[in-house]
């Protein structure tokens, strides 16, 4: 359905152009057979290649075949198909932003999400202006951490892919801008008596998500998204979901005796609603956190620390503060791994693994 063939009294010849709708027929501009033929070669080759922007534009009479023939004959497609979809990407924040609280649910990461890429986007920006010189400038020119300015590609990863599931975007335009090196590691831990204090310091519901995380060393991100039938009193057992990495998908973890009055107090609540004539909870679906967002936490968190006068010491640090307390106890370095939902013991070994009880910590272990 390739060859050239003459239309009207010119002898314009016309081929028939692939389009994700079908085929349609469009004048090449031209009587030369030899060149209509090498337009009917252009436009297969798009095919295969699946460039359907600039094809499904001649569809759309929005461009023509000999324009774009003029485009590949001088290898400035790029530049043809930005101009072609210059279209304001601000527009599709919103959806975007409701799609990423579908996937991830209510935790604040959408709204995070959606600041961060505004940041970059301001109130307009086009299709040809997402390039990988602008973008790596914006991130070098952040005034935030390298571990921060990574949080913040992230978050334009994630919209630039939605941009390439809708059709705005053919290609990613991050595969050439260079990732921020992540933040030095860090080991900042506390006792597990100060860490009681931080979570007495704080209102409900973060009192019981702080004793929970502090328990566990659950990460917030999974906690927000865990329903009451994921944790187990009686065992003093909790599921908790995957959070980074699908090496972390789900895995159960230990709940340290000392968080259970207030997991039974939170969980109690959920009692409440499915009083008579109270649509009950689904234990399934409904999260143990609804309507809890991790940057409430943060703050609840830090509120408390400044009360208490601690400083320098995040909810993330939690992990290193249980993984240091059970390592001092004699916990195998296997078990804090299960515990922390790595897959291999080797990044606890190398973190926690300096860490041995005194002989006064074994000596009263032995006592208690």
């Amino acid at each position: 359905m390739s060859a050239a063939f003459a239309k009207g009294k010119g002898r314009i010849l016309t081929i028939y152009v692939p389009t994700r709708a079908g085929f349609v027929q469009r004048s090449t501009g031209t009587s030369n057979k030899a060149l209509a033929r090498k337009m009917s070669a252009m436009v297969r080759e798009l095919r295969d290649e699946r460039r359907w922007s600039l094809l499904d534009a001649i569809r759309e009479r929005r461009l023509s075949v000999a324009r774009l023939y003029d485009h590949y004959a001088s290898n400035t497609l790029d530049a043809l198909r930005a101009e072609l979809s210059d279209a304001d990407v601000v527009r599709h924040i919103d959806d975007w932003e409701a799609s990423v609280r579908a996937t991830r649910g209510d935790t604040g990461t959408a709204e995070m999400y959606r600041w961060q890429v505004e940041r970059f986007t301001g109130e307009h920006m086009l299709v040809s202006e997402l390039t990988p010189a602008k973008i790596t400038a914006w991130l070098a020119g952040l005034e935030v951490t390298p571990g921060t300015a990574r949080k913040n590609l992230y978050a334009l990863s994630s919209f630039t892919r939605y941009l390439r599931t809708i059709g705005v975007l053919d290609r990613n335009p991050l595969e050439l801008v260079p990732v921020p090196k992540k933040n030095p590691p860090r080991l900042r831990f506390e006792a597990l008596e100060v860490c009681q204090a931080i979570v007495d310091a704080q209102e409900e519901p973060y009192r019981t998500i702080s004793a929970f995380i502090h328990a566990t060393g659950a990460e917030i991100g999974a906690v927000l998204r865990m329903v009451p039938r994921d944790i187990d009193l009686e065992r003093m057992r909790a599921h908790v979901p995957g959070s980074k990495a699908i090496t972390r998908n789900r895995y159960d973890v230990v709940i340290e005796e000392w968080a259970k009055p207030y997991l039974e107090r939170h969980l109690a609540l959920h009692d409440v609603m499915t009083a008579p004539g109270v649509e009950p909870i689904d234990y399934a679906t409904t999260p143990i956190f609804a309507g809890v967002s991790r940057y409430k936490v943060y703050w609840f968190h830090k509120q408390a620390c400044m009360a208490l006068k601690i400083e320098d010491l995040t909810v993330h640090d939690a992990r290193h503060s249980l993984a240091v307390r059970w390592r001092k106890h004699g916990v195998a370095l296997e078990v804090i791994a299960a515990q922390l939902g790595h897959r291999t013991v080797l990044q606890v070994a190398q973190i926690y693994g300096r860490f041995q009880p005194t002989m006064d910590e074994r000596q009263a272990e032995v006592r208690s």
